[in-house]
Parts: structure tokens; sequence; C-alpha cells
């Protein structure tokens, strides 16, 4: 859980998150990168001891259109 985890470590995983989603804020393929950036920001709260919130997300029906 994100409480154990050094400062260090938690700027390394907030930093990581931040690329991936503004690499993927600069794609063409909005649908795709709709569903990356999800895909990052349950890697990010997984990472941060969420994972039960991840969970409980993606079982949530989705619509994209």
């Amino acid at each position: 859980m994100s409480e154990n985890m050094s400062p260090t470590e938690l700027r390394r995983i907030r930093r990581k998150a931040l690329d991936r989603l503004r690499r993927l804020a600069k794609s063409m393929d909005t649908e795709s990168a709709h569903a990356d950036a999800d895909q990052a920001l349950a890697d990010l709260l997984t990472a941060l001891g969420h994972g039960d919130v991840v969970e409980a997300y993606k079982a949530v029906s989705k619509w994209y259109a």
C-alpha cells in the first residue's frame, strides 16, 4: 500500500502514470487512447494499493460510441 512506499517510489509511480497519460493525450485514435487511459489509471490505483477500487470500476458496464 502507498503508506509503506517511500516518497521516491511514489514520485516514480506518479511520473510513470503522467508520462503514459500525456502520451495518450497526443494520440489521434481517441477510442483506443480512452481505453488505454482507463487502464493507466487502473494501473496507478493498483500500484498505490487500491486494487479493490479498480475491481469495482471494472464491474461497471461501459459504453463507448
